[in-house]
């Protein structure tokens, strides 16, 4: 368990990496496209996303 727990944690701060870099870079995103990222990266973590992953995978085999 405590190892999962890092294993988020690890994903996480690769994830906020990605983000900063996302912000540097001087890219013309629209605002509901940033919107669209910014609830996705909430949502993220969430149990919801989780259950979702599993029941396309279920969907999807191989």
């Amino acid at each position: 368990m405590k190892k999962h727990f890092q294993k988020m944690k690890m994903e996480h701060q690769k994830m906020k990496m990605e983000h900063q870099k996302m912000k540097i870079e001087p890219m013309k995103i629209g605002k509901q496209y940033q919107r669209l990222l910014h609830r996705l990266h909430q949502t993220l973590h969430q149990r919801i996303y989780r259950r979702l992953v599993i029941f396309l995978m279920m969907l999807w085999p191989g």
